[in-house]
């Protein structure tokens, strides 16, 4: 039996008004010191911030841990961090069980954003 993996990626792009972190694949302890390197510049540009986790099919704990410590400064800067995920999936069971929500604005709706 061979097991299907999806190879994650991790990108940040800077725009004028915001900087937005983009995880897709599955991401977990193997790139999590990736991903908080990702989101520390983030959240160093003193923009808003988005994380785009519409195309990650797998988060863990320590991809947790960077979103809610990125929530946090943002929420300290009386900001609010934008989570882009895609409805149905692990990442939406996984944010709702923990309750991100009430600090971060998740955004579910990834492809009416895209078109």
């Amino acid at each position: 039996m061979s097991v299907v993996t999806e190879c994650p990626s991790i990108d940040v792009t800077v725009q004028d008004t915001e900087v937005v972190v983009t995880g897709s694949g599955e991401l977990d302890l193997r790139v999590a010191t990736q991903f908080d390197a990702a989101v520390e510049s983030a959240i160093a540009a003193g923009l808003p911030v988005t994380i785009d986790l519409c195309r990650a099919v797998f988060i863990d704990s320590a991809i947790l841990q960077s979103v809610a410590r990125c929530g946090r400064a943002m929420f300290d800067r009386n900001q609010r961090l934008r989570l882009m995920i895609t409805r149905g999936t692990h990442t939406e069971y996984v944010l709702e069980t923990v309750g991100f929500g009430a600090f971060i604005d998740i955004d579910k709706d990834c492809d009416a954003k895209r078109a």
